[in-house]
């Protein structure tokens, strides 16, 4: 999202306007685009339990993965613990 900005002077406002910067095609049934592009969303229910909780221990050591959109100070009940939440990534 930040290469999106760099280039256009605008934040992305889908997920497929990534795609030129990703190596692959983003799939748009695990990943969106959030809250006017502040975060994007992985839907980890399609994924096995073992990546997540690798994502949930990547959270616990302070990586900004979030089980909502957080539009203030993050709680310690915002952050990804693993399970089929939602995570959500800020991106700006």
């Amino acid at each position: 999202a930040v290469m999106v900005y760099a280039d256009t002077n605008t934040w992305p406002s889908a997920i497929a306007s990534l795609d030129e910067y990703i190596d692959q095609k983003i799939d748009e049934n695990k990943y969106t685009l959030e809250s006017e592009g502040d975060y994007i969303k992985f839907d980890v229910s399609t994924v096995e339990e073992e990546v997540q909780n690798s994502l949930g221990k990547l959270a616990s050591s302070g990586v900004a993965l979030y089980i909502t959109y957080v539009s203030g100070d993050v709680t310690s009940s915002d952050i990804y613990d693993g399970g089929t939440a939602g995570v959500y990534m800020p991106v700006k």
